[in-house]
Protein backbone atom coordinates (compact mmCIF):
# COMPACT_ATOMS: atom_id res chain seq x y z
CA UNK A 1 0.00 0.00 0.00
CA UNK A 2 2.85 2.40 0.87
CA UNK A 3 4.57 1.63 -2.46
CA UNK A 4 1.34 2.27 -4.39
CA UNK A 5 0.75 5.49 -2.47
CA UNK A 6 4.23 6.74 -3.37
CA UNK A 7 3.66 5.83 -7.01
CA UNK A 8 0.32 7.68 -7.09
CA UNK A 9 1.93 10.78 -5.55
CA UNK A 10 4.74 10.63 -8.11
CA UNK A 11 2.27 10.29 -10.98
CA UNK A 12 0.30 13.26 -9.65
CA UNK A 13 3.48 15.33 -9.60
CA UNK A 14 4.18 14.38 -13.22
CA UNK A 15 0.61 15.13 -14.32
CA UNK A 16 0.41 18.35 -12.32
CA UNK A 17 3.36 19.90 -14.12
CA UNK A 18 1.93 19.22 -17.60
CA UNK A 19 0.26 22.25 -19.20
CA UNK A 20 -0.90 21.85 -22.80
CA UNK A 21 -4.19 22.07 -24.72
CA UNK A 22 -3.98 18.39 -25.65
CA UNK A 23 -3.29 17.14 -22.12
CA UNK A 24 -6.19 16.75 -19.67
CA UNK A 25 -5.40 19.24 -16.89
CA UNK A 26 -5.13 18.18 -13.27
CA UNK A 27 -7.09 20.73 -11.23
CA UNK A 28 -6.41 19.29 -7.82
CA UNK A 29 -6.46 16.32 -5.50
CA UNK A 30 -8.95 15.21 -2.84
CA UNK A 31 -7.94 12.82 -0.09
CA UNK A 32 -11.30 11.93 1.50
CA UNK A 33 -12.09 9.00 -0.82
CA UNK A 34 -10.21 6.10 0.71
CA UNK A 35 -6.55 5.15 0.81
CA UNK A 36 -5.57 6.88 -2.45
CA UNK A 37 -5.94 10.48 -3.55
CA UNK A 38 -8.76 11.31 -6.00
CA UNK A 39 -7.68 13.32 -9.02
CA UNK A 40 -9.86 16.28 -9.94
CA UNK A 41 -9.97 17.28 -13.60
CA UNK A 42 -12.50 18.88 -15.95
CA UNK A 43 -15.47 16.95 -17.29
CA UNK A 44 -14.91 16.09 -20.94
CA UNK A 45 -18.32 16.17 -22.61
CA UNK A 46 -17.83 13.62 -25.40
CA UNK A 47 -16.01 11.01 -23.34
CA UNK A 48 -13.43 8.62 -24.71
CA UNK A 49 -12.35 8.53 -28.35
CA UNK A 50 -13.55 4.95 -28.81
CA UNK A 51 -17.19 5.75 -27.95
CA UNK A 52 -17.05 9.12 -29.70
CA UNK A 53 -16.02 7.51 -32.99
CA UNK A 54 -18.78 4.91 -32.66
CA UNK A 55 -21.42 7.61 -32.01
CA UNK A 56 -20.16 10.07 -34.62
CA UNK A 57 -19.00 7.61 -37.29
CA UNK A 58 -21.25 8.87 -40.07
CA UNK A 59 -20.96 12.58 -39.27
CA UNK A 60 -17.18 12.98 -38.94
CA UNK A 61 -15.38 14.26 -42.00
CA UNK A 62 -11.86 13.24 -42.98
CA UNK A 63 -10.76 16.67 -41.73
CA UNK A 64 -12.40 16.01 -38.32
CA UNK A 65 -10.64 12.65 -38.02
CA UNK A 66 -7.30 14.15 -39.02
CA UNK A 67 -7.81 16.90 -36.43
CA UNK A 68 -8.28 14.25 -33.73
CA UNK A 69 -5.17 12.42 -34.88
CA UNK A 70 -3.24 15.70 -34.92
CA UNK A 71 -4.33 16.46 -31.34
CA UNK A 72 -3.06 13.05 -30.19
CA UNK A 73 0.25 13.56 -32.01
CA UNK A 74 0.64 17.05 -30.49
CA UNK A 75 -0.08 15.64 -27.04
CA UNK A 76 2.54 12.93 -27.46
CA UNK A 77 5.03 15.44 -28.83
CA UNK A 78 4.47 17.62 -25.77
CA UNK A 79 4.78 14.70 -23.33
CA UNK A 80 7.99 13.51 -24.94
CA UNK A 81 9.42 17.05 -24.92
CA UNK A 82 8.90 16.97 -21.14
CA UNK A 83 10.61 13.56 -20.88
CA UNK A 84 7.35 11.78 -20.12
CA UNK A 85 6.24 8.50 -21.70
CA UNK A 86 2.47 7.91 -21.51
CA UNK A 87 2.84 4.14 -21.51
CA UNK A 88 -0.83 3.24 -22.01
CA UNK A 89 -2.10 5.17 -25.02
CA UNK A 90 -5.42 3.69 -26.21
CA UNK A 91 -8.72 5.08 -27.50
CA UNK A 92 -10.00 4.94 -23.92
CA UNK A 93 -7.25 7.32 -22.78
CA UNK A 94 -7.98 9.95 -25.43
CA UNK A 95 -10.89 12.17 -24.37
CA UNK A 96 -12.94 14.43 -26.66
CA UNK A 97 -14.06 17.88 -25.52
CA UNK A 98 -17.42 19.36 -26.56
CA UNK A 99 -15.70 21.31 -29.35
CA UNK A 100 -14.40 18.07 -30.91
CA UNK A 101 -10.79 18.52 -29.80
CA UNK A 102 -8.90 15.61 -28.25
CA UNK A 103 -6.76 15.45 -25.13
CA UNK A 104 -4.63 12.72 -23.59
CA UNK A 105 -5.58 11.37 -20.18
CA UNK A 106 -4.86 8.54 -17.73
CA UNK A 107 -1.21 8.82 -16.92
CA UNK A 108 -1.31 5.78 -14.66
CA UNK A 109 1.63 4.26 -16.50
CA UNK A 110 3.47 7.45 -17.34
CA UNK A 111 6.99 7.72 -16.16
CA UNK A 112 9.79 10.22 -16.29
CA UNK A 113 12.30 9.04 -18.90
CA UNK A 114 15.33 10.62 -17.27
CA UNK A 115 14.63 9.05 -13.90
CA UNK A 116 17.06 6.18 -14.48
CA UNK A 117 19.83 7.81 -16.49
CA UNK A 118 17.91 8.08 -19.72
CA UNK A 119 15.72 5.00 -19.44
CA UNK A 120 12.69 4.20 -17.33
CA UNK A 121 12.08 0.70 -16.08
CA UNK A 122 9.11 -1.24 -14.88
CA UNK A 123 9.81 -4.48 -13.12
CA UNK A 124 7.35 -7.38 -13.19
CA UNK A 125 4.96 -7.74 -16.11
CA UNK A 126 3.47 -5.57 -18.82
CA UNK A 127 0.83 -3.22 -17.48
CA UNK A 128 -1.94 -1.49 -19.37
CA UNK A 129 -3.89 -2.75 -22.35
CA UNK A 130 -1.99 -5.67 -23.89
CA UNK A 131 -3.88 -5.26 -27.17
CA UNK A 132 -2.20 -1.88 -27.72
CA UNK A 133 1.18 -2.47 -26.06
CA UNK A 134 4.35 -1.85 -28.07
CA UNK A 135 5.56 -5.12 -29.65
CA UNK A 136 9.08 -4.69 -28.29
CA UNK A 137 7.73 -4.83 -24.73
CA UNK A 138 6.30 -8.30 -25.38
CA UNK A 139 9.74 -9.68 -26.23
CA UNK A 140 11.05 -9.24 -22.68
CA UNK A 141 11.20 -12.27 -20.40
CA UNK A 142 9.66 -12.10 -16.92
CA UNK A 143 13.15 -11.93 -15.34
CA UNK A 144 14.15 -8.88 -17.42
CA UNK A 145 13.13 -5.29 -16.89
CA UNK A 146 10.80 -3.49 -19.27
CA UNK A 147 12.21 -0.35 -20.78
CA UNK A 148 9.66 2.26 -21.78
CA UNK A 149 10.67 4.83 -24.35
CA UNK A 150 8.88 7.48 -26.43
CA UNK A 151 8.86 4.98 -29.29
CA UNK A 152 6.61 2.70 -27.20
CA UNK A 153 3.91 5.40 -27.31
CA UNK A 154 4.01 5.49 -31.10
Amino acid sequence: MRKNSRRVRRELKVWGRLKHDTILPLWGVATDFGPYPAMICPWVENGALTGYLERQESSLSSHDKFSLLNDVALGLQYLHSKSVVHGDLTGSNVLIYGNGRACLADFGLSTIILEFVGTSYFTSSIRGNVRWVAAELCEVSEEDELSLSPECDI
